[in-house]
């Protein structure tokens, strides 16, 4: 029996290697036979610089970094000095996961931080960048990013500052740094969700809120934003707004594709390519994935969407195991897929979360008995 493990992280429980760990031990005690193979997935959220180091065998990096709120901080990335290459996850200087409830202050937080980890793995010799850009705490298109990297945002009056959410609509000015680092930093972004940067279905309107924003402030940082689009495509001709991807994490999609000359990638489709899905999963009998919370957004571009549609070009069984189940177990987009919540396994969601290696283990068990 050939079983391949694929599954995301379990946010806030355990990493996509941990699953793939717990579930492997506790499959080959009941297949003992089985030959098992751990592909730990992510789509460009939390959790993906670490599959990257991981499979590409990098360093970790530690660098001291200004928080969202410009707090310092210590962040780590991961650098492969064999491939010159960074993998830098924004979220470990930029992202929600470093701020309480209480300090969401979606108009006043920026990327600085960010940018801070990628001039660093520049002054390491990387010639190659892979940005994984979910989870973001920010709203202000990279430009605080674009700040530690040299650029100058300037205001009516001529002077220098780091623009955040609040700010965007008071650049006046753009000035490029010494270093074009998009002339010397290849850079790839890898994006879990494929929004544009603009408009109700933007940055602002579709993500703002999570991050504190209210509905009065999502109007002020969509305008802000349709501000910065227009200054860059006046000056430099360059159009940061119009494709998929570019309102993912407070617009820094788009923003990067200036400030970076990035291309953007949808996150689950580039790590699976990477880890050769398309080649593995056809050798298999039974296909296991995963992740902390399966609804709606796990069927457009997520880890589950991509591993489902490898199983079932190849006609092959996918078990589904997640934290939690929105969609349901009978759910027109996963025809002929089991699906275990480990939150109905549990006492309570709770449980779920601070047990869930144990319930994992136990709900494996259950469902092949």
């Amino acid at each position: 029996m050939k079983i391949v493990l694929a599954p995301d992280k379990f946010k806030g429980s355990l990493s996509a290697q941990e699953v793939c760990t717990i579930a492997a031990s506790t499959l080959s005690s009941i297949f003992p036979q089985a030959k098992i193979t751990q592909l730990p997935m992510a789509d460009g959220g939390e959790g993906t610089s670490a599959v990257l180091g991981q499979y590409f065998g990098a360093e970790i990096k530690e660098v001291h970094v200004q928080d969202p709120l410009m707090r310092q901080i210590k962040a780590v990335y991961y650098y492969s000095k064999e491939r010159k290459e960074a993998y830098i996850e924004m979220a470990n200087a930029s992202g929600l996961q470093l701020l309480k409830q209480s300090e969401l202050q979606g108009l006043l937080t920026n990327t600085l931080g960010t940018g801070e980890m990628i001039h660093d793995a520049f002054r390491q010799g990387a010639k190659q960048l892979i940005l994984c850009i979910g989870g973001s705490a920010t709203n202000e298109a990279g430009t605080g990013m674009a700040s530690a990297l040299g650029y100058k945002f300037l205001n009516k009056h001529g002077d220098a500052f780091i623009p955040n959410g609040k700010t965007l609509a008071e650049i006046t000015e753009i000035i490029p740094p010494a270093i074009d680092f998009r002339q010397h930093l290849k850079t790839t972004i890898l994006s879990d969700v494929n929004n544009p940067l603009l408009g109700k279905n933007g940055a602002a309107y579709i993500y703002g809120p999570q991050k504190g924003l209210s509905k009065a402030d999502c109007e002020c940082v969509d305008q802000g934003l349709h501000h910065l689009t227009s200054l860059i495509q006046q000056k430099f001709k360059k159009d940061i707004a119009h494709f998929a991807g570019a309102g993912a994490a407070g617009g820094l999609g788009g923003g990067a594709s200036f400030f970076l000359n990035a291309e953007i990638n949808p996150g689950a489709a580039y790590i699976s390519q990477l880890l050769q899905l398309e080649s593995t999963i056809p050798n298999a009998d039974l296909v296991i994935t995963g992740e902390g919370k399966l609804d709606e957004q796990s069927l457009q571009g997520k880890v589950v969407s991509e591993v489902y549609r490898i199983c079932k070009k190849h006609e092959k069984k996918l078990l589904i195991v997640t934290g939690k189940n929105e969609l349901g177990n009978e759910h027109k987009s996963l025809k002929g897929v089991d699906i275990i919540s480990l939150s109905e396994n549990a006492i309570n969601q709770e449980e779920a979360m601070n047990q869930a290696s144990k319930i994992l283990k136990e709900s494996l068990l259950r469902y092949f008995d």
